[in-house]
């Protein structure tokens, strides 16, 4: 059923950017009144807020994905180590299988990974005093990543491809915001 939610948006979305129901063009000019470029610009910016929505789904898709990777993965002591761990980079679910080789290839700094769906995401090892818990935290000890974990995604081209940056730890809540400030900040560190 979650499915039918997308699709009745981008079916709506649809209908908005058609212009459906509402008359014939020249009716619509007379009665908003508007010239040619001013419907351009409206329909651009329905548009850009299609694409928005829908690379944002994505993303949000693929950061509930990556805690799913991440709880079969702390299952088994891949790397022998006597140690129950998560993984600390993407590629390391990736050659498991348990994530897809486009989404391994979107992690990184701004600028490094390759987006897929317009965005790029980075493994945290650490959150920060004001995250969901309360207090700042590192999620490693001793090198090895046992404390939990947490994936931020964001836009590849804030503006055109996206607006929101996602933020999802191990408690399985996704927070979404436009924020670009906070957005720099968790990139560079």
């Amino acid at each position: 059923m979650k499915w039918l939610g997308f699709v009745g948006a981008v079916l709506l979305a649809a209908f908005i950017i058609t212009g459906c129901g509402q008359g014939t063009s020249s009716q619509n000019t007379s009665q908003s009144g508007g010239s040619t470029a001013e419907r351009e610009r409206a329909l651009d910016e329905r548009e850009r807020a299609l694409v928005f929505a829908a690379n944002e789904q994505a993303a949000m898709k693929r950061c509930q994905a990556y805690c799913e990777a991440q709880e079969i993965y702390h299952r088994t002591d891949y790397k022998r180590e006597g140690v129950l761990q998560y993984a600390q980079t993407l590629k390391e679910l990736a050659v498991l299988e348990l994530i897809d080789q486009a989404f391994a290839k979107a992690e990184g700094n701004p600028g490094q990974g390759v987006p897929v769906a317009g965005y790029c995401f980075k493994v945290l090892k650490a959150q920060a005093a004001n995250a969901y818990g309360g207090k700042k935290k590192s999620y490693l000890e001793d090198g090895k990543m046992t404390l939990g974990y947490a994936l931020v995604g964001y836009p590849s081209q804030y503006g055109i491809s996206g607006r929101d940056t996602l933020v999802i730890s191990g408690s399985g809540r996704c927070f979404q915001r436009i924020w670009v400030r906070i957005r720099r900040k968790l990139l560079s560190g």
